[in-house]
């Protein structure tokens, strides 16, 4: 595969290289993959860590003193619910 090395040391685009030397830029390509193929080092295949759920025990949990009050329209909290 001299092509893809001649290519490199040219300093032109893989276009104007293959554009240059007559060759369709799909085929130099599919060179360029198959050298990849066969020179990458064989990779482990990536293992997923399991994930723990972290318990917080009760002794840890701060309580909280705040309230939230919700107002819906002309209904104000404190109304009298048998007047609606």
């Amino acid at each position: 595969m001299q092509i893809i090395a001649q290519r490199q040391q040219s300093g032109l685009t893989v276009k104007e290289f293959c554009a240059q030397q007559d060759i369709p830029i799909k085929q130099y390509y599919y060179w360029q993959h198959k050298l990849r193929i066969h020179f990458a080092p064989a990779q482990a295949p990536e293992t997923k860590k399991e994930e723990v759920p972290t318990l917080v025990p009760l002794s840890a949990a701060i309580p909280v003193q705040d309230s939230l009050i919700v107002q819906c329209g002309a209904v104000f909290p404190g109304s009298d619910g048998a007047y609606f």
